[in-house]
């Protein structure tokens, strides 16, 4: 469906940065940063099904401890919490271009419908997914 083909047009993109995600930098060298778009690649490429913070912290060379500490200094915020904000973006796309069922929307984007799923989207976005779905509509 239309789901399927945003998530296959936004992992094959080459300029990919996250919607709302971090704005690469140009280092020292007035280049892009890598490292960073390197994660950013790793992170988008896999959201439905996303990789431990220790997998990507072993792809790109760097202890987990150490990618924790420079991924939150970099960002902004702690890995889970990203992840689970840019997973929560998919399925507001999927929400407002389709009229797939909620739970149905949920589990494409690698979550397990239920009450934990609702209580992160609420959490991310200030209203329920349904209601998301309403107001994204109302526009």
């Amino acid at each position: 469906g239309v789901f399927l083909s945003v998530l296959a047009e936004l992992t094959s993109a080459d300029d990919l940065v996250s919607v709302g995600g971090p704005q690469v930098s140009a280092g020292p060298g007035g280049g892009l940063d890598d490292k960073l778009d390197r994660v950013c690649k790793l992170i988008q490429s896999s959201l439905v099904n996303p990789l431990s913070q220790a997998a990507v912290a072993g792809r790109i060379g760097m202890s987990p401890a150490a990618f924790s500490r420079w991924f939150k200094h970099r960002i902004g915020k702690p890995y889970t919490n990203y992840i689970n904000e840019e997973r929560i973006n998919l399925v507001c796309r999927a929400l407002v271009e389709s009229d797939r069922d909620i739970a149905h929307v949920a589990g494409e984007c690698g979550f397990a419908a239920g009450s934990h799923f609702h209580k992160l989207f609420k959490a991310c976005k200030g209203v329920s997914p349904t209601e998301y779905r309403r107001l994204s509509r109302a526009e």
